[in-house]
């Protein structure tokens, strides 16, 4: 099991990861990787949704995205997010609102845990080098690739093949917008 966080519950359990690679009987380190990509592609996704969600006051988006959230992060052994996730889906049914933009807060502070957790898993991988590992989270979102995405998107002639890709570039932008916020926010005392 990864470090424990404010919850007492391990950021990621390690041997699920482990069952998950050996579901077809010999140990499969490619769909590990997979697992691990797809997670963190479809957590930032559901992160916007959660956000979005609390912007325009929507329970009932909360309560889908938090859910989500849950069921895919306990797939993949991160049980402090899912716990943090269940939280706000308790919160949210019982609709205390004003608390759930603080339990927003606080899973994108334990995804970004999670995420380096399964980072350090992929480095550990056969499949993945150190430096590829390191770059493959929130490489798109780093200020200065933003701003190149923007640039190539405004060229007229179209050069770069994310030009011709306006939703990844809508998606990474709303990404950069959002972990630019839980970034910025200290990072709060969690509370049951």
């Amino acid at each position: 099991m990864t470090e424990k966080a404010g919850t007492g519950v391990a950021v990621l359990d390690e041997a699920v990861l482990e069952a998950l690679g050996q579901l077809q009987g010999k140990y499969d380190a490619e769909f590990v990787a997979r697992m691990i990509t797809m997670f963190m592609e479809t957590a930032l996704i559901l992160l916007i949704r959660l956000k979005e969600a609390i912007t325009n006051r929507d329970i009932i988006a909360l309560h889908h995205a938090s859910h989500e959230l849950k069921s895919c992060s306990a797939t993949i052994g991160a049980y402090a997010l899912a716990a943090h996730c269940e939280r706000l889906e308790r919160i949210v049914r019982d609709g205390h609102l004003p608390d759930a933009d603080f339990s927003v807060d606080a899973i994108g502070i334990e995804y970004r845990r999670a995420e380096a957790a399964l980072i350090a898993r992929l480095a550990r991988l056969a499949l993945v080098g150190t430096d590829r590992a390191a770059r493959i989270s929130a490489a798109s979102l780093q200020p200065v690739t933003i701003d190149r995405i923007s640039e190539n998107l405004n060229d007229p002639r179209g050069a770069s093949d994310l030009a011709q890709s306006p939703m990844k570039l809508k998606l990474a932008a709303e990404v950069q917008v959002i972990v630019r916020d839980f970034r910025r926010k200290p990072t709060p005392k969690l509370r049951e």
